[in-house]
């Protein structure tokens, strides 16, 4: 989403500061498409809301007095239906109704009449059958050390209280609650040491997250209505997902389970927010680069079983690989220590994500013959040897002696954090017990085994070339 999208979508939320507005104004004065593209979205939202109030026919005039002078022929249809006699029902019955109950039996003509119809109609419906907007009300408070403010007065929080906008709430330690919104299926669960702010809830869930941690399950959420939930340094937009957000003074982290999350960096509004994804994550933190990162803990493991030989061309040679592994797993570490009955060979690909920028090195150890590869980039193909224990014969069979050459450590790697490096290594061994090991020495640390939280699996992409 772009400045200009970002100061719609609040204008039309009803969410923007005054200098926002200001904003907004000086970028429509400067760009007639911005203007009418604004214009669109004005309407669109205008037309919402009359049609789904059975009883403001005024507005509703209004509304199809503008839809009237429109030239896609769609748009005229609908204002065009919406008057005539077969819409003059019941009073209880609100226009959106009336227009859905027209247009269920012409979908699949509709569906021809171009963008604006597609928009148009699916807007309508996602408003009509999207979720019923329940109130925050409190549930599954556990716990004694739970506070709710509500402008001067302040009490003990309690199952089935209501929450109000500007309603602080404060858990304690050993304490938690969740935000439960009646009939919608959407739960906010709040953790202990979190302080949490409800500030709207006229046009779509507004809510603060000053500190702690909170993991929500969000059902689709009406259009032009998402939940935001705002940090001290972020701001997160929210159609309907679940995820996972952290807040501290100058630390925000997004971890995302199912469905889409738009995170902005508020205190550098110059920095393209982003769309985090199921499987993926991002921070916002002073030094860090804003971005869409595979959610860390495991490195994927291929293999290949039933495979002779014990020099590692033997495998970078067979015909089934790189892209016929026996099977793929994920070690939560970057080590292994098999023991199948037959030869062998196996390969670990992931990223690296250093918790500090600095300088790093790197080291492999165990049996068989092992090749490192680290990338200055995310990119596999940027990748460049920084370790080896192999031999130097070119392929199987080749003549010759062999002589095994080992440059176990890599040197000293620059980092950064924020950042994600592709790293690979191949192993490939006899029968019997295998091991592979690759540590690192941080900046300024001694050498350990990579944590599992600096490591993120290589993504296999069905039917492509690995």
């Amino acid at each position: 989403m772009n400045r200009f999208e970002q100061l719609t979508a609040k204008h039309l939320d009803g969410v923007a500061t005054r200098n926002e507005t200001d904003e907004l104004s000086g970028l429509l004065e400067r760009n007639a498409g911005a203007f009418s593209e604004f214009h669109a979205h004005f309407e669109m939202q205008e037309l919402l809301a009359a049609l789904h109030t059975p009883t403001d026919e005024a507005r509703v005039d209004a509304v199809l007095n503008q839809l009237s002078s429109e030239a896609d022929p769609f748009v005229e249809t609908v204002a065009r239906e919406l008057r005539s006699p077969r819409f003059e029902q019941e009073p209880t019955s609100s226009w959106l109704e009336r227009l859905l109950a027209w247009a269920a039996p012409r979908r699949i003509t509709l569906a021809v009449c171009g963008a604006t119809a597609v928009t148009l109609v699916a807007c309508l419906w996602g408003w009509f059958l999207g979720p019923v907007m329940g109130e925050p009300t409190l549930a599954e408070v556990k716990g004694t050390d739970l506070f709710l403010e509500r402008a001067t007065e302040r009490m003990a929080a309690s199952n089935g209280m209501r929450m109000l906008a500007k309603d602080v709430l404060r858990i304690g330690t050993n304490s938690s609650a969740a935000l439960a919104f009646g009939k919608e299926r959407t739960t906010i669960n709040l953790t202990s040491g979190t302080e949490f702010t409800l500030t709207s809830f006229a046009s779509g869930k507004r809510f603060q997250l000053h500190t702690g941690t909170l993991r929500a399950d969000v059902s689709r959420q009406r259009p032009f209505h998402p939940m935001i939930i705002t940090t001290p340094n972020a701001e997160a937009r929210v159609l309907g997902t679940e995820f996972t957000l952290t807040a501290r003074t100058d630390y925000t982290w997004l971890d995302v389970t199912e469905g889409t999350v738009r995170l902005a960096d508020t205190a550098n509004p110059s920095v393209e927010p982003v769309k985090v994804s199921a499987g993926h994550y991002t921070e916002v933190a002073p030094g860090t680069k804003l971005a869409a990162l595979p959610r860390t803990g495991k490195i994927l493991r291929e293999y290949w079983l039933e495979l002779p030989g014990s020099s590692l061309q033997d495998l970078t040679y067979h015909p089934r690989y790189p892209n016929a592994p026996s099977g793929h797993d994920y070690p939560p570490n970057f080590e292994t220590d098999t023991n199948w009955p037959s030869a062998f060979g196996t390969r670990m690909r992931g990223y690296l994500h250093p918790p500090v920028s600095g300088i790093y090195e790197f080291r492999i150890s165990g049996n068989g013959q092992i090749c490192l590869w680290l990338s200055p980039d995310e990119d596999p193909r940027n990748r460049v040897k920084v370790g080896q224990i192999v031999f130097t014969q070119n392929r199987p069979g080749d003549p010759g002696p062999e002589t095994t050459r080992a440059r176990q450590e890599s040197g000293p790697i620059p980092m950064e954090a924020g950042r994600r490096y592709y790293v690979e290594a191949a192993h490939k061994y006899g029968s019997g017990e295998g091991v592979l090991s690759v540590t690192w020495k941080r900046p300024h640390g001694a050498e350990e085994p990579i944590p599992a939280d600096f490591l993120a699996p290589f993504i296999l992409k069905k039917g492509a070339k690995q």
